[in-house]
This record gives C-alpha cells, structure tokens and sequence, in this order.
C-alpha cells in the first residue's frame, strides 16, 4: 500500500512538472537502417551522450521533455549515425560504437512554437529556413559565441599576433563585444564575426562560404541577389568580362562606374574589410574582389548583396562603354547563384568539366605549357599524380627547352601536391623550402573541443604537419622553367612560388602573388561553429615563417615577379588570354637574345 502511495505521488509530482514544461518530438526521414542518435546543448540533450531514435519504418523518432525551456526558445541540435565500418570491432569488444556526425553543416535548430512542438527533417537534407523569419540574436547568445572565437582564437590560433600587437588585439575583440551587446540579426552577426576574422590579417581565417551552416548558407548562397555579370579588377577598375543579364548592349570590356549609385572605389574599400588576406596583402584583396568566370563559390558573392543590395531584385549599374567616355545607366535584374551558373555554362560549357583546368601542352619555340589546377586535391577524383607522370614522360620526349607552369587562379591547397611537383623540376628542391614551421599550442581546451571540427582528429595533437610520401623521380626536366602567378596565390601556390624564386629553379612572371614574405598560416585547420549565431570561423593551427625567423609587420607584398606582366582591358575585348600571349614573346625574345650573343 505505501509503495502505491509513493507511485502516486511520484507520476503526480511528473504529471505536474510536465505541464509546466515544454515537449520537442523530432521525425527524421531516412531510407538508411543505420541508427541514429541525437546530440545537444539543451537538457536532456548532450554533447557527450548521444541519444537513439527508434526506428518506425523509414523513419525515426524521439520525443524530448525540455524541463528548462520557454516558449519561443530555440532548440539545436545534430543527428549522429554508427560508423559500421569500425563498428564489427567494437562490438566484439564489447566498445561503444563509433559515431559520425549528419553529413550537413552546422546544428539544426528549431524553435518551441508551443507546449508540444513537433519537427520534421530528412537525414542528410539541410532544413529549409526563412531567413526573415528568424529572429534576432541575444545579447546572452552572441557574446557566448563571441567568448567561445575569442578563447579558440587566442589559444590555436599560430599567429595572432603577427600583424595586430596585444593592444590591437585587446581593442579588436572589445568593439566586438560592444557590438554583439546589442541584438542582431543573421546578416549583421554574420557581418561582424567576418570582420573580426578579417581583421587578424591571416588569408586563412575566415567566415568563408564553403562550410557554413544551413542558416548562413540561406543569408549567403540562396538569394536571387546575385549580380549578373562576371568582371575582372584591372588596376583597382572592374571591367566586364561575361555579360549574364539580357541587356545585350553591355559588352566585354565595359567598365563599371558605380552600381546602386555607389562608386567601385568605395564598393573595394567596404568589401575589403571583410575580406582575409595574409598581412593585407594587396594584390590578394584585389584577387577577392572580383567575379571570374568559375561555377565555384566565391566571397564577392557573399558580402557585396548584404553591403549594397537592400533590393534583392534589380541593380542599377553606371557603365562605361568600351573605346567611349560616356556613360550609361542601365538597370539588370538579380539572378541566383544557379541561374548565373547556368547561363555561364551556355557561353563556355567546358567549365562543367572541373578537371579542365588540369592540361597541359605543346606551344611554339619548343616550350610546353602546363597549367595546375587547385591544390585542394583531398578526396578529389581527378588523379592528380597520373596526370604529373604522363605529363613530364611527355615533355620528357618533346625535349622542351623551356616550361610554362601556370598557376593563375589557384589558390593552394595541399601541400604534397605542390612538393610531388618540385620532384620532376630538381631532386634537391623541397629541400630548400623558404620556411620553418611551428604550431603555438596543442593543448586544446576542453571549454572549446565541442565547438571544432577536422578532416583528420589526428590534428588535435599533431605538433608538426605529417612529411607527405613523394614519389621520386630518375632523371628531372633540366630545362628552362617559368612559373606564371597572381594574386591568387595565397597557400601552398604562394609557398612554390617562393621556394622556385629562392632556390633559382624558375623565373616567375606575372602579377604579384598573394601571401605575404613574413611567412602564413596553414598546414591543418580547424572549423570552429559557434553554438548560438550557427557561424563557422575556419582557423589554421601551423604557421610558416621565414628561415631567418625575421619578421617586418609591416611588409604587405607576396613573391614580386621577375618578369612583371599584368592582364589588360584589351585582353578582355579580344577574349584572349594576353598574359600568356605577352608571356610567350618574352621568352622568344629572351631566346633569341640569347642565340644571338
């Protein structure tokens, strides 16, 4: 009789408490048989402790008593499922299973409409989110986020302190929290973190538009804002190169004056204080503020809409017509990032293929022209290091005197890829490499662990980079090699770039690199999602500096070129890759020259 008593009083006790609560239950669309567990950050949510869903046909459920929440409050959390390839082996051991997280970025998030909220996803399938519809962030939500980047930052980050002092610093991190101390929306947190990470002046730090979350992607990627012109940055001016709006009069090489009556002039100067360059490197700035003819992401895409477009419908542009002094108002509507994609692909279809940019062949005045695509070659189908073979058994039995490598365009990526290549040029050369590498600190906080992600856990400990295994090579080209950069150079291509230089094995020619000399940041990388704003801050945890451990802060320049040869608007009229054209006469004339004497 007591015990039934206590019974009673106890559901009496729950009964209460529960309707005093609020109540989530998620359903989760998946075809998979794999498991699925949920981690948060709200109770009875965690982190550490994955919950499982049960399995109802081709889906899976879970309801969630929230004895903390309110009404309104916003829930987040991610889906996890068994790794089933190291599984076997746990359960033979009795171990628990290895768990992977939602192949989506960021924490899904829903908000409590009601005593019982319910919520719908698809594994896998980002949510669809109204951005107009999420309200703003705290100030309890956003310092939280801005305590969390500022820990993480100051604790991995390699070289903080490289171009900002500790004053600088201090201040830098205080305006923020000035900021962040009032109520924000999506676009301006997403505006303020990206300028903080700017501000550290490492082109590696950065709220880029790869990785970012479902909501951000929604204030980035998905508005029809995007303008309907590709243009190229000649001397701090933009000139059309592809006209993607259906006013046929705008040709290539038409200048842009103003758009939304704000001169380019003071478009650049905004835009670049969001942009990420290694010690405010120029010629990297200019690279990023420009729109090439490429179906990849790029940042102009991200901050010029949320900087200039209250109407994300029309632009008005003020155009200078070429060979004319006068100028032309002409209004283009906005497209999307798809549409623009499309109607680029029906002027150059080859850019479908993204393995194009990897070619090679053989041009007049016996020199062969390699051109290397991005270095980002993890997990990338095209073979890279079949590609180098062929290519070099080929120049081999051309006997080429002399070797264009372009690396235009590419802004780095791995550096085995980069160091493969210095194995066909001289056996000596990655031995010669122009900087030393450190990492500041690999104690990682337990406060900031939840909060990072890696392509590789092993970096959480890796004091140095791993030495990448290179294939050797017999007999290196021992001909005359010229090594075509610009701006985009700014990674591992700005590393080869200045190892070629140093080393004397090419004469570089070109524009100038990105980067910078006193040494970058890179080699691993963390992506740091704050909790509450959903924004990711990607951080580098090696640096590289110079051998002689010198530092001049206020040195902004990356590799200047031997040979300076830059693009011209008459490149662009004639749709003709001038560079390379003015390139090949520089070495006719050197050749000549030299048979001359």
């Amino acid at each position: 009789m007591k015990v039934w008593i206590v019974c009673v009083a106890v559901f009496s006790v729950l009964m209460s408490i529960n309707t005093l609560a609020n109540t989530l239950s998620i359903k989760v669309h998946s075809p998979d048989t794999s498991a699925i567990h949920i981690i948060g950050n709200t109770p009875p949510l965690s982190m550490d402790t994955p919950l499982q869903l049960i399995r109802k046909g081709n889906h899976y459920r879970i309801s969630l008593w929230l004895p903390s929440t309110q009404i309104n409050d916003v829930i987040r959390y991610q889906f996890v499922t068994e790794d089933g390839s190291k599984n076997l082996e746990a359960n033979q051991f009795n171990q628990p299973p290895e768990l992977l997280l939602e192949p989506i970025q960021g924490m899904r998030q829903t908000k409590l409409t009601q005593s019982h909220t319910q919520a719908v996803h698809t594994f896998g399938v980002p949510d669809m989110i109204n951005i107009d519809e999420v309200d703003n962030f705290t100030p309890a939500q956003l310092l939280a986020d801005l305590a969390i980047a500022k820990e993480t930052i100051m604790s991995i980050h390699p070289g903080v302190t490289r171009y900002l002092d500790e004053m600088q610093l201090a201040q830098l991190f205080s305006q923020t929290k000035q900021q962040l101390s009032q109520p924000q929306s999506v676009k301006d947190a997403y505006l303020i973190f990206s300028k903080l990470a700017a501000t550290l002046q490492c082109g590696h730090t950065h709220t880029g538009i790869y990785n970012q979350s479902a909501l951000i992607d929604q204030l980035t990627l998905a508005p029809a804002n995007k303008l309907p012109l590709l243009f190229q940055n000649i001397d701090n001016r933009w000139f059309i190169t592809h006209n993607l709006s259906d006013k046929s009069i705008i040709r290539p090489g038409t200048e842009i004056i103003a758009i939304n009556n704000m001169a380019v002039k003071t478009i650049s100067q905004q835009l670049r204080s969001f942009l990420s360059a290694d010690g405010n490197n120029p010629a990297q700035l200019k690279y990023l503020t420009q729109l090439l003819p490429t179906t990849s992401y790029q940042l102009f895409d991200a901050y010029f809409p949320l900087l200039f477009n209250p109407n994300n419908q029309h632009y008005k542009l003020t155009l200078r017509l070429p060979n004319s002094s006068r100028e032309v108002i002409i209004d283009v509507a906005a497209l999307t990032l798809k549409e623009r994609e499309q109607a680029l692909l029906n002027l150059e279809p080859t850019l479908a293929d993204n393995t194009s940019s990897w070619q090679y062949r053989t041009l007049a005045n016996n020199t062969v022209y390699l051109k290397l695509g991005s270095f980002a070659t993890y997990n990338m189908e095209f073979d890279w290091r079949a590609f180098y073979a062929q290519a070099f058994t080929d120049i081999a039995q051309t006997q080429a005197q002399h070797l264009i490598i372009d690396i235009r365009g590419n802004g780095g990526g791995s550096d085995e890829t980069m160091l493969q290549l210095g194995e066909y040029l001289s056996g000596s050369l990655n031995k010669q490499l122009p900087f030393i590498t450190k990492r500041s600190n690999i104690e990682i906080s337990d406060n900031i662990k939840p909060y990072l992600k890696t392509w590789d856990n092993e970096l959480f400990t890796q004091a140095q980079p791993p030495i990448p295994t290179l294939e050797k090579v017999q007999t290196p080209y021992d001909g005359k090699v010229w090594l075509l950069v610009d701006g985009a150079n700014s990674s591992a291509t700005f590393m080869m770039a200045k190892q070629y230089q140093d080393a004397g094995i090419a004469t570089i020619i070109g524009s100038p690199t990105g980067g910078n000399m006193n040494g970058i940041n890179g080699g691993g990388m963390f992506f740091m999602v704050l909790p509450n704003t959903q924004i990711e801050i990607d951080i580098p945890i090696y640096q590289y500096l110079p051998v002689d451990d010198t530092v001049d802060p206020q040195n902004t320049q990356g590799v200047i070129p031997d040979v300076l040869i830059k693009p011209t608007v008459a490149d662009i009229i004639t749709a003709q890759d001038g560079v390379l054209k003015r390139v090949l006469a520089h070495i006719h004339s050197t050749t000549t020259q030299a048979s001359i004497q």
